[in-house]
C-alpha cells in the first residue's frame, strides 16, 4: 500500500483509472460519449459568439456573407426555418450552454457514481480477503490498523477517478474528455 501523501506516478494513474473502468464498462462508456458530446456542445456554444460579434458590429443586420461558421449559422436557421436575428442567436446560444451545462453536471454526477462503486468494489475484495486471512496474522498486524489502512487506502486510490476537476464548474470539456485528466498534477 502506498502512503497517502506520496504522488502516484502517471502510470499508476492509468492502472487506477483502467481498473474502475473495468469495475463499470458501461458507466465509463456513458462519460466518456457524455464528455465528448459536451465537448461538442462547448465549440458551438463558441462558435455563436461570431454571428454575435458580426451583428453587434453591423447594426444587428444579419450578415449575408462571412466564413463557413457564419455561413453555417445562417444555414442551419434557413433549414429550422427560424429567423437569423440577434435574438435567435442569443437565444441558440443560450440553449446550447444550458445543454453543455446540464450534459457536463450529467458527466460529473456518473464520474462519482463510478467513483463510489469503484470504492464499494476495492473494498468488497479488500475485506474478502481478509476474512480468508489467518486469524493468527490478523492479530499481528492489528484489526484497526488492517481497517484503517483499507479505508483510506480505497479513498486515496479512488480520488484518482474523480479528480479535482470533476465538478461541473470545475471542468472543461476538453480536460474532462483528456485520458491525460487523471495524469496531470492537482490544481
Amino acid at each position: 500500500m502506498e502512503p497517502t501523501g506520496a504522488p502516484l506516478s502517471p502510470r499508476r494513474k492509468l492502472r487506477l483509472v483502467w481498473a474502475a473502468v473495468r469495475t463499470n464498462t458501461a458507466l465509463a462508456t456513458a462519460v466518456l460519449l457524455l464528455s465528448l458530446l459536451a465537448a461538442v456542445l462547448e465549440g458551438i456554444g463558441l462558435s455563436f459568439m461570431l454571428p454575435i460579434i458580426e451583428m453587434a458590429t453591423s447594426g444587428g443586420v444579419p450578415p449575408t456573407d462571412g466564413d463557413r461558421v457564419l455561413s453555417a449559422f445562417v444555414a442551419a436557421s434557413d433549414l429550422l426555418g427560424v429567423p437569423f436575428t440577434l435574438g435567435t442567436v442569443l437565444a441558440g446560444i443560450t440553449l446550447v450552454v444550458g445543454a453543455r451545462f446540464g450534459v457536463q453536471f450529467l458527466v460529473a454526477w456518473l464520474l462519482a457514481v463510478l467513483e463510489t462503486r469503484y470504492v464499494r468494489d476495492l473494498r468488497t475484495r479488500v475485506f474478502d480477503a481478509a476474512l480468508d486471512a489467518r486469524v493468527e496474522r490478523l492479530d499481528e498486524l492489528g484489526s484497526d490498523e488492517l481497517l484503517n489502512a483499507i479505508i483510506t487506502q480505497t479513498e486515496y486510490h479512488s480520488a484518482v477517478v474523480g479528480g479535482p476537476s470533476s465538478s461541473p464548474s470545475g471542468c472543461s470539456s476538453a480536460r474532462c474528455i483528456s485520458p491525460w485528466r487523471w495524469c496531470s498534477p492537482p490544481s
